[in-house]
Parts: C-alpha cells; structure tokens; sequence
C-alpha cells in the first residue's frame, strides 16, 4: 500500500514471518510490518497478527519493533473511559503517546508537551519529527486507532 504525503510517498509492506505462530494471530500466521517514506525505513514490526483485534489483542501485551533507528516497545490500552485511552511507543531515550482528551487524539512526548493532533481524518504536526511521523503512519496503516475509541462504539 503507497499513500502520498507532504513528505514523500508512504509505502506499507507487509510480508509473512519468519517468528513462531502464537495463538492470538488470526489462522496462526504472523506477519512483519515495515513503514518506508521514499524508501527510508521509518517503523518495524516482527511477528504480529493481522490488522483488528488480533494486532490490537498482541499490543494490548506490548511488541517490540524499530522505529527509525532505535528499539521501541509499543503498548495500547483500550477502555471505556477515554483519559485511560493510549497507545505508547517507549525507548531507553524517549517516549511518543498517542492519547485522548474530550474526544481529541493527540500524540505527547514524555514531558507531555503536543507533537501532534489528529482532526477528523487529518494529522497536524507543529514541527516534523521522523519518529512522530513514523509512530503515526504505523498505528493508522495498523488500524490501532480503534484502541483510541470508546470500545462499545468501535463496533459501529
């Protein structure tokens, strides 16, 4: 899948895996994930489950991936009360998280301070950072915005 951006062609490549089948992958089959802008790596996931609720199941537990050049662990949570709502993409220097407040997706550094903010179906960043950029190509290619939705709501 390719999708043109402001800063270059976005391009998804999903591919069956190499890593051990584990039981929350739909027909127990994994895949990897690699985002590329222009050819340029920017996210990778090893061995997840296919879009919906096996992905969001696995990063319900956390995955482990790269994100532009640096080992990242990636952990959602999903609940009824949107303050509790994110998905984080943790490394041993830095932190991105996506996060909702009155119904608005916004992605936070560590010292909480708005990177980016999502608008009906548009994203605006204040400044262009590769790792934000990355971290949301991801989870929307992903799917895992419906880890930010009222859970009863998703379905509909």
């Amino acid at each position: 899948m390719e999708i043109g951006t402001q800063l270059g062609i976005l391009a998804l490549y999903r591919c069956r895996s190499s890593v051990p089948s584990i039981s929350s992958a739909v027909g127990g089959v994994l895949e990897d994930w690699k985002v590329r802008l222009d050819g340029r790596d920017l996210a990778e996931i090893r061995g997840c489950a296919p879009p919906g609720y096996g992905m969001n199941r696995q990063v319900a537990h956390g995955v482990q991936g790269t994100l532009v050049d640096s080992s990242v662990a990636v952990v959602g949570v999903s609940s009824l009360f949107s303050s509790k709502r994110s998905i984080k993409f943790s490394s041993a220097d830095s932190a991105i998280e996506f996060c909702v407040k009155w119904g608005k997706v916004s992605v936070r550094d560590g010292s909480g301070e708005v990177l980016a903010r999502k608008e009906i179906s548009t994203w605006n960043m204040d400044r262009v950072d590769m790792r934000v950029f990355g971290a949301i190509a991801f989870v929307e290619m992903a799917g895992l915005g419906a880890m930010l939705r009222n859970p009863v709501l998703a379905a509909f």
